[in-house]
């Protein structure tokens, strides 16, 4: 029986406060769903590619090597999506696609261009690792599949760029100590050599100090040997060309809007102006009560 009174008690709030109730809930449903109405409509285009597994060109010595030279062997595809958010890619497509002179407002002379390239960024996004997606949202569905193709072109000519200087930087370096390296390989065989004809006792070939000159030219004779590999190496990643994925889906030009999820909204509207506009509601009966109960004591 009480909770039939209690029940009956809170209604009774509700239907004594209905006009807060009513105003407060239609308030929120129109706050939330509104915007979705006079929202614009924006069209995503999205390529799907295929990252591979790139390494650097060599042998596993010419690669320690190299690392301790202080060069890359080449960049691993775990890069790419890491080169695909950076600004330099999207500054790349902004100029190839001419941004500035395609979206209605960018060509205005106050507006640096950093701020357009940061607004650029924010129609990307990119997700995944192995398969990669890269989505484009604009109000043009001509230019959303335009970005999205031009962002994989972007990012493929950035990623050459990094790995032709890197191995035109290792070239270099190796072209300047191979010649060192030749002459004191040049005089540990001509030590050996001339060691081996001064030496009158046979015997004395064995000897200690046959023994360091044979390790000091095994050693040279290592170190040149890595050299000319790694310098075929470096030759070969300077001319070939680097692509770190496969191209599975194409940027295509989408046919509908995204849904803007109307109605969604207004649900969401309703429920949470029920909810505040109920809680409102009885927290004004109590502050009500509150009051008369003090008014009546004094």
């Amino acid at each position: 029986m009480d909770e039939d009174i209690n029940l009956r008690d809170y209604l009774a709030v509700v239907i004594k406060r209905w006009p807060l109730v009513l105003v407060i809930t239609v308030g929120a449903m129109l706050f939330f769903g509104l915007p979705s109405l006079s929202r614009k409509d924006v069209y995503e285009a999205k390529v799907s590619i295929l990252l591979k597994e790139t390494t650097g060109s060599g042998s596993s010595a010419t690669g320690q090597l190299a690392s301790m030279l202080g060069f890359k062997t080449g960049s691993g595809a775990a890069e790419f999506p890491k080169i695909m958010e950076s600004r330099s890619v999207a500054e790349i497509v902004f100029d190839s696609l001419r941004l500035d002179k395609k979206i209605t407002g960018w060509d205005s002379p106050e507006i640096k261009k950093q701020e357009l390239i940061k607004s650029l960024m924010s129609m990307v996004d990119i997700s995944g690792t192995d398969l990669m997606e890269i989505k484009v949202l604009t109000e043009d569905p001509i230019l959303s599949a335009d970005i999205a193709n031009a962002m994989v072109a972007a990012g493929e000519q950035y990623w050459k760029k990094i790995n032709y200087t890197e191995a035109r930087k290792k070239k270099e370096y190796i072209e300047s100590q191979l010649p060192r390296i030749e002459g004191e390989l040049r005089l540990a065989e001509n030590a050996i050599k001339k060691f081996t004809l001064l030496s009158s006792d046979p015997n004395e070939l064995q000897g200690v100090e046959l023994k360091r000159l044979e390790r000091e030219y095994e050693i040279q004779n290592s170190t040149y040997v890595m050299l000319r590999k790694e310098y075929e190496s470096a030759k070969l990643d300077e001319s070939k060309e680097l692509t770190p994925f496969s191209i599975i889906d194409p940027a295509e030009r989408p046919v509908k809007p995204l849904k803007h999820k109307i109605v969604l909204n207004f649900v969401i509207g309703f429920v949470f102006g029920a909810f505040c506009s109920v809680f409102l509601a009885f927290f004004l009966e109590y502050w009500q009560n509150i009051s008369s109960s003090t008014y009546k004591k004094v």
